[in-house]
């Protein structure tokens, strides 16, 4: 059973349908999210994201959030995922979905 959406969580859903979600390892992601932030405000705009912890089956995880699927895949496509513990998972708006990278590319 899923815990209920935080106001701020709620909103960020309602405007960012699209979140990618990634192990973090045990060690932590050090210079990996300031990495991905850089890429992120040069290549996509900081209105068309966001960012907050969350967690997974036996571990904590980081979620991305974006406004559009284009703006995910070419994230997806830039980043070093060997730097983080878990292939990603990903939902478009209330429907998940697992992935290694093979996302489809109109849903």
């Amino acid at each position: 059973m899923s815990r209920p959406l935080t106001p701020r969580k709620l909103q960020v859903d309602t405007a960012l349908p699209v979140r990618i979600k990634i192990g973090v390892p045990s060690h932590g992601v050090g210079m990996v999210l300031d990495d991905c932030f850089r890429w992120l405000n040069e290549n996509v705009g900081s209105e068309r994201i966001s960012q907050a912890a969350a967690a997974t089956l036996g571990g904590s995880a980081t979620a991305f959030y974006f406004l559009c699927l284009e703006d995910a895949l070419r994230f997806l496509s830039a980043l070093d995922l060997s730097r983080f513990s878990a292939a990603p998972s990903a939902r478009l708006g209330h429907l998940p979905f697992e992935c290694d990278r093979a996302f489809p590319a109109q849903c």
